[in-house]
């Protein structure tokens, strides 16, 4: 099922729009937005260069400025960026930041805009950049018990396939299938 198609070309139309106007009101917020979404825009097509550069030339325009969606959605995707591009190799030679760094700048900013949902997805990705995995199983945990209290049901069913996966690349068998099976009671529970 396909409900939003993509339409690159219109990214980049509209976010150039809105580049142009905001330039004109002299609205910061408004600059850094359409920056992030100019980075969208390019992220969506796979050219993580240009994306990166914009993302940070937005970020430079949003630190300044009341923590925003926006500022928590742009560090959530610089994360993913220093987390699947540049921890195997780099293509801008300046060292960028760690996705650790990047996770918990989110998490503190979607915390402060009260957004707990969006607080507990960085959550996750900032767990599954850990070394340790007694660390990682700590904070999976964590995500799971908030969502367990959550009427999110599709993140209940994220929490509790991340510890199964977890659970099984640790090889502990028993509790892999435990929280497996919760993953799937909880899938039964959307209907789908």
């Amino acid at each position: 099922m396909n409900l939003a198609p993509l339409y690159l070309d219109s990214c980049h139309l509209y976010a150039n729009r809105a580049l142009e106007l905001a330039n004109e009101l002299e609205h910061e917020s408004g600059i850094g937005a359409a920056l992030f979404n100019l980075g969208n825009g390019y992220f969506f097509r796979m050219d993580l260069e240009n994306a990166y550069k914009y993302y940070l030339h937005a970020e430079n325009i949003l630190e300044g400025i009341d923590p925003s969606e926006y500022q928590g959605n742009l560090y959530l995707q610089l994360g993913l960026i220093n987390d699947y591009v540049f921890s195997s190799y780099s293509m801008i030679s300046d060292e960028p930041r760690s996705p650790l760094y990047y996770y918990q700048r989110a998490i503190d900013v979607f915390r402060t805009l009260g957004n707990t949902d969006a607080e507990y997805y960085a959550r996750r990705m900032d767990a599954k950049n850990h070394d340790n995995a007694d660390t990682i199983l700590y904070l999976l945990h964590q995500i799971n018990d908030h969502y367990t209290h959550s009427d999110n049901i599709y993140h209940k069913f994220v929490s509790l396939v991340d510890l199964s996966n977890e659970y099984f690349h640790g090889k502990r068998d028993s509790l892999c299938l435990n929280f497996g099976l919760k993953a799937l009671e909880a899938a039964k529970e959307t209907g789908d």
